[in-house]
């Protein structure tokens, strides 16, 4: 993972992020491949399919568990995005 997105709101009633996402991904010249996206709720669904790395927080309802690749062992009350994020760069070394 050379580049991360981390968390991108944008908060839009009944909006889908997948036009922020994508627009997003262009501005910042990074492909799906290299972006992490992070969603709980139902309008976040579209989203999970924009990032190769798709995270559900713990407390995300059950399709967007089911949509992402991972679940993260936090809820989006337990700063679960933050976290995930500071795991992974520890990895990277």
């Amino acid at each position: 993972m050379e580049k991360i997105i981390a968390e991108i709101h944008h908060i839009i009633k009944d909006s889908n992020h997948v036009l922020d996402a994508e627009t997003t991904l262009q501005v910042l010249q990074v492909t799906p491949e290299e972006t992490m996206v992070f969603g709980d709720g139902m309008n976040d669904v579209e989203m999970m399919k924009s990032g190769r790395y798709s995270f559900a927080v713990r407390n995300a309802y059950p399709i967007i568990k089911d949509t992402a690749a991972f679940t993260t062992g936090r809820s989006n009350d337990e700063d679960a995005v933050s976290h995930t994020i500071l795991q992974l760069l520890a990895l990277q070394g």
